[in-house]
């Protein structure tokens, strides 16, 4: 099982055809988590960050930016997001993952809620880089969870 450790959370990528999606190294920032530690691992079932200090009183970015090459017949998808944290009144979760040069579709939820259904979806025979954007206010945020699947090309 490929390890790396960073500044800044903890972060375990994994689908179930694993094996044939390589893994570049992670890179944080952020006003929320330039402090903190990131650990990149791979199981065959998810995507977890777990962040140590990822707090905004009045707002914190976090942006980790994963390279990542998959086969050409195949896409990328994440899906079934799960937050665990701390809400305080008014506060929420900004969410964004998306491809380099492409938009994501910004989600806005409150912390320890989930959101079902697919959050990206790579182009076929797309690779490069992964990224998940996040800011918080009023709120803590532990950790991020998500599934992670390679898909047959349309």
């Amino acid at each position: 099982m490929p390890s790396l450790i960073l500044p800044l959370s903890v972060l375990v990528f994994a689908s179930s055809s694993f094996a044939s999606i390589e893994w570049g190294q992670a890179r944080a920032t952020g006003t929320g988590c330039g402090s903190q530690t990131v650990q990149v691992t791979a199981d065959q079932s998810r995507i977890s960050v777990d962040f140590d200090a990822f707090k905004g009183v009045e707002r914190a970015t976090c942006l980790i930016a994963l390279p990542a090459k998959w086969p050409k017949d195949k896409v990328l998808v994440v899906k079934n997001l799960k937050s665990r944290g701390r809400n305080e009144v008014g506060g929420k979760l900004g969410l964004e993952i998306f491809a380099p040069g492409k938009r994501g579709t910004p989600q806005s939820i409150e912390v320890s809620k989930s959101v079902m259904g697919e959050l990206f979806r790579s182009n076929c025979g797309e690779d490069g880089m992964l990224r998940v954007n996040s800011s918080l206010e009023n709120a803590s945020l532990d950790q991020l969870e998500a599934d992670l699947t390679l898909e047959a090309c349309p």
